[in-house]
């Protein structure tokens, strides 16, 4: 009986690990996703020759605390695993 009940167990924890990794994954995809985006909006905005600066853009300031958001997730999953 206590076979059964650590080998549950076992499997409990086995199911909650991989939920974790597949959260990772999808962490690092968005993460990935957001610096390409702020790379393509700062290649965007040094293009343009304007006296403007990307660090006054709503969307990219957004994108910034995004990526804040993405990395402390990202630190959290990895601290579970």
């Amino acid at each position: 009986m206590t076979f059964l009940a650590v080998d549950s167990q076992k499997s409990l924890f086995t199911i909650q690990k991989s939920q974790l990794q597949f959260e990772q994954t999808l962490v690092m995809n968005q993460a990935n996703w957001v610096t390409k985006e702020m790379a393509y909006i700062s290649q965007q905005y040094s293009d343009s020759g304007d006296d403007t600066n990307v660090d006054d853009d709503p969307y990219y300031i957004t994108l910034q605390q995004q990526e804040e958001y993405l990395t402390t997730r990202q630190k959290a999953l990895d601290t579970q695993i």
